[in-house]
Order: structure tokens, then C-alpha cells, then sequence
């Protein structure tokens, strides 16, 4: 057996490091016919979702398990949780409600933008505090009655308007609509 001396490659940033991990994690899942390999690359995925540097941990966010996103959805870093509202795994209940009570409306306005929540999570943005999510939620989804009916009861004078107006809107196009049929 011989030995040989190879110099390990240093890193001069935490996202050098975190791009060298992933890489190792993608190639170990690539080879996903054994379940070791498998379970080596959630452990990698893993140690890059709780490192230290916020850096490094927004590397494992596009390749997170739904579990580790559901830990990272409570990262301490605000543009990390952005990331994670923006997950094509945003479609789990959980992970939207993790994200839709998140104490910074940026979080919430990501997770709106990039899918249709569920209406639990509409009732969670809803009850929560950020008048622009709920704005965003009026003026974009099509919300069932009740949940506009919800949103027009809020204590925000805007957001109360806002919904009275599109379910005035919605009753309006019902009754045109009714009225067409009638005439044909």
C-alpha cells in the first residue's frame, strides 16, 4: 500500500464551500441505486442547511429535502426564507404555514407570488399582519366569499376596502352573468 500526500483544496469563501458540497451531494445522488449513497447525500444536504453561514446554508435550499426546507423555512436569514417561500415544495400545508406566519412580510409576499396557497394559509396571512400580503392576496387570487368576507371584517381600513370591492366586483359579474343567460 502506498501513501501518497494530496493537498486538499482550501476555500477562500463560505460559498466556495457550499458550491463544493453540493456538488459532492449532487454526485452521491446521482448514484441514488444504493440507499447509503441516498442517505449520504440527505447527511450532506443536512450539514449544509444548519451551517453556520447563511451562505452556505442557502445552497441546500434547492436541493432540500422537504423536511430540511420545512427547518429552513425558520432560518435566521430573511432572504433564506424568500428562497424557500419561492420552493416548487411551497405546494406542502405545512410549509406554507411555517412561511405564511413568518415575522417578515417579505417572506409572505414570496410565498403569494409563487403559488396559489391553500385557503388555510390564506385564513393564516389573513390573521396575520402584513397589509401588502393581504392586499396581494385580494387583488390577485381568486379567494372563495367567505375569505373575502374574512378579509373585509379587517382591522385595516385598506385591506377591509379592498376586499368589499372585489367581492362588490365579483357579485357584479355574477348578476351580469345571470342577466346573459336569461336574454339567451
Amino acid at each position: 500500500m502506498s501513501t501518497t500526500t494530496e493537498e486538499l483544496p482550501t476555500y477562500t469563501s463560505d460559498t466556495e464551500l457550499a458550491d463544493a458540497i453540493t456538488k459532492l451531494a449532487n454526485a452521491l445522488a446521482g448514484r441514488a441505486a444504493s440507499a447509503a449513497a441516498q442517505a449520504g447525500a440527505e447527511q450532506l444536504y443536512r450539514a449544509l442547511a444548519t451551517h453556520p453561514s447563511a451562505a452556505v446554508r442557502r445552497a441546500a435550499i434547492s436541493r432540500a429535502s422537504l423536511g430540511l426546507l420545512r427547518e429552513l423555512a425558520r432560518d435566521p436569514e430573511v432572504q433564506n426564507r424568500r428562497r424557500v417561500a419561492r420552493s416548487p415544495w411551497n405546494l406542502d400545508l405545512t410549509l406554507q404555514q411555517i412561511l405564511a406566519t413568518d415575522r417578515d412580510g417579505r417572506v409572505v409576499q414570496a410565498l403569494i407570488e409563487a403559488t396559489d396557497p391553500y385557503a388555510e394559509t390564506v385564513r393564516t396571512i389573513l390573521a396575520g399582519p402584513h397589509r401588502r400580503a393581504k392586499l396581494t392576496l385580494i387583488a390577485t387570487k381568486n379567494l372563495r366569499n367567505e375569505l373575502l368576507e374574512l378579509a373585509a371584517r379587517d382591522a385595516d381600513a385598506q385591506v377591509a376596502r379592498a376586499a368589499r370591492r372585489a367581492l362588490v366586483a365579483r357579485r357584479t359579474r355574477q348578476v351580469a352573468s345571470t342577466r346573459q343567460v336569461a336574454v339567451v
